[in-house]
């Protein structure tokens, strides 16, 4: 054992005799990483949870985005967890205000089914909900949890109200182009499949029924928006035919594979694509 201690000592020394600016930006990168807003907001999940005694699952800790962990209030987020430890129902639906104009919301499903994900965004969107961020998860043990930061006109007690009333439906989605979509990484089991374009009403809605429309399971998603820019990567499961199945999204919903009459303009409405 002392031999080993004493190797490694010595290898330290020379890490350190060797010290160029790379390594030098390099544990620069990594300080930056550990202070920064994301992680210090991931640090105080775990704090509080320690402090009410809340052990929360590798599980659970592995499928929080950052984005939800640093945006939602840190109490939700343990009330949720504590619900799904001990309720054997689906939760109910979840509202906050995070300023003017923009709520997060959060939905769950304990029993996951195939297009879910889609009723839920079909859900938002037949409520004037415009997604702008989304996490999508699915837990083994828990189900279908999923955040969405939307921009509405709409009260939190409105989104409220209309989420009590409305029933998840799978309705005609628009069909919008995306200036490309992409296999991003494949494993044996599942592919994870980007969709950028530009930011237009029922973008997502597109992205999603198009995914279901050819019998694509979503894992998980991840939607951003940037400016007028959109990037929405989802994780699917794998079927036989997969290949097939991502050339046929692409033939009909990638702008360089369809007519030119359907390559419409960001500013035709809606209306128009029905």
């Amino acid at each position: 054992m002392g031999s080993k201690i004493n190797v490694l000592n010595g290898w330290l020394c020379l890490q350190l005799l060797i010290w160029n600016d790379w390594k030098e930006s390099l544990l620069y990168q990594l300080v930056e990483s550990v202070q920064s807003p994301k992680a210090t907001r991931f640090m105080k999940l775990l704090e509080e949870a320690k402090n009410k005694k809340i052990k929360l699952s590798p599980g659970f800790l592995e499928g929080m985005d950052p984005s939800v962990v640093e945006s939602v209030p840190i109490r939700y987020l343990l009330t949720d967890y504590t619900h799904l430890q001990t309720l054997n129902k689906d939760l109910e639906p979840r509202v906050w205000t995070a300023r003017e104009g923009e709520l997060w919301i959060r939905l769950h499903r304990r029993k996951d089914e195939p297009g879910l994900f889609l009723s839920f965004v079909q859900l938002l969107f037949s409520m004037g909900c415009k997604v702008r961020e989304t996490s999508v998860q699915t837990f083994s043990d828990y189900g279908d949890y999923d955040w969405f930061r939307v921009k509405t006109t709409r009260s939190a007690l409105q989104i409220k109200r209309l989420l009590k009333v409305l029933k998840l439906e799978k309705a005609s989605a628009p069909k919008i182009p995306f200036d490309s979509i992409t296999l991003v990484d494949e494993d044996d089991n599942e592919a994870i499949i980007s969709f950028r374009g530009k930011d237009r009403k029922g973008v997502l809605l597109s992205a999603a029924s198009a995914l279901y429309g050819n019998g694509l399971e979503v894992r998980w998603a991840r939607v951003h928006t940037w400016g007028r820019q959109i990037d929405d990567v989802f994780c699917v499961l794998k079927t036989n035919d997969f290949v097939q199945k991502l050339q046929d999204i692409q033939l009909n919903f990638q702008a360089d594979q369809l007519p030119s009459s359907l390559n419409f303009s960001s500013d035709q409405s809606l209306t128009e694509l029905k």
